[in-house]
C-alpha cells in the first residue's frame, strides 16, 4: 500500500455499534471483521466516506482536520486491509471507472 492508494470500503460492509462504544466493521456473515474500540461518530463517518476517490494521505489529512488521530486512523485502515475488508484502488482504476 502506498500513500497514493485510494482506500475503498464497499458500501455494503456493515458498520455496527455495540453497547460498549465499539464499532464492528464487517464480520456478520461468517466473514472476517474488525472490532474498533473506542469508536466515535467521526470514525464511523470517515469509514463510510471511504469511496476510493481520495488518496490515503488525503483521508488522513481529513481525519486530522475532523479531530481524529491520523496514526490511529492509519492503524484502523491497516486492520481493515488485513481482514480483507478494504480495497486499494490506484489512479488508473479511477480513470477507467470515470471513462464509463
Amino acid at each position: 500500500m502506498s500513500d497514493t492508494s485510494h482506500p475503498l470500503l464497499p458500501a455494503a460492509t456493515p458498520l455496527l455499534r455495540d453497547g460498549r462504544g465499539a464499532l464492528r466493521v464487517g464480520g456478520v456473515d461468517s466473514t472476517d471483521g474488525l472490532l474498533v474500540a473506542p469508536a466515535d461518530a467521526g470514525l464511523r463517518g470517515l469509514l463510510r466516506g471511504l469511496d476510493g476517490r481520495r488518496a490515503q494521505r488525503a483521508v488522513l489529512a481529513d481525519a486530522a482536520r475532523d479531530g481524529l488521530d491520523p496514526a490511529e486512523v492509519a492503524e484502523v485502515l491497516d486492520g481493515l486491509r488485513a481482514a480483507g475488508l478494504l480495497l486499494d484502488l490506484d489512479a488508473a482504476d479511477l480513470l477507467v471507472a470515470d471513462a464509463g
